[in-house]
């Protein structure tokens, strides 16, 4: 005779492993983004010294649209770890409502000044299509992401705003790939350029983010549960 406890679901007995497996991620992805944005600090006042010495005549040029670029991308990447955390979609609806609503204006802003900036990358063509592409993208994922939810769409809104945020996210692994290289720079330089690693981090930063957002979207049972 089956007793209660025989009847458990394996699922069941899962969950808390997912769920400290999601804290640990959401923990890790936060400290990553923390650490980013304390890097990203120094652009705030716009001071010249701190451009990237290849680029620093062009933004100069484009000292607005660098300016919003880094605004837009910047809050977005911030606030939205907190838009996946449960609590707050269930327990405070309408601050995740003001949250996303900032997210949204932020990412197209973001997306926007980096459309506009892609053309003038480092490197030339390549790196143009990789950061043109990721903001077109970013930009299409968040506004499908809105289209959903106002269609009450929640399951497909979440796996929309996933795919948005791996994105954005693209900031942060960008500052991992060029911080990795300059911290090996003296004993690989004479083989691998700057120059080479820019053009390559310029794809790198945003296509293994999408890639892994969108098997999880079609993979995790908790992209899959309704708001």
């Amino acid at each position: 005779m089956n007793t209660p406890a025989m009847n458990v679901s394996a699922a069941t007995i899962a969950r808390p492993a997912r769920r400290r497996w999601h804290r640990t991620g959401w923990g890790a992805m936060t400290a990553l983004i923390l650490v980013t944005l304390a890097f990203v600090s120094k652009y705030v006042g716009m001071n010249p010294a701190n451009f990237l010495v290849q680029q620093r005549e062009v933004y100069l040029a484009h000292e607005t649209m660098l300016a919003l670029h880094i605004c837009g991308a910047s809050t977005a990447v911030a606030i939205g770890p907190f838009q996946f955390l449960p609590a707050l979609r269930r327990d405070h609806a309408r601050v995740h409502r003001t949250v996303g609503i900032t997210y949204l204006t932020t990412a197209t802003i973001g997306g926007l000044s980096g459309l506009g900036l892609a053309p003038t990358a480092y490197t030339g063509l390549v790196a143009s299509l990789g950061f043109g592409t990721l903001a077109v993208l970013w930009l299409a994922c968040t506004w499908t992401g809105f289209a959903m939810v106002m269609r009450h769409r929640f399951a497909d809104h979440r796996r929309w705003m996933i795919r948005s945020f791996s994105l954005v996210f693209a900031g942060v692994t960008l500052r991992l790939i060029l911080g990795t290289y300059t911290a090996v720079e003296g004993s690989i330089h004479t083989w691998l350029s700057f120059h080479t690693v820019y053009m390559a981090a310029s794809w790198l930063c945003w296509v293994p983010n999408l890639v892994l957002a969108l098997w999880l979207t079609r993979t995790s049972p908790a992209s899959t549960t309704q708001q």
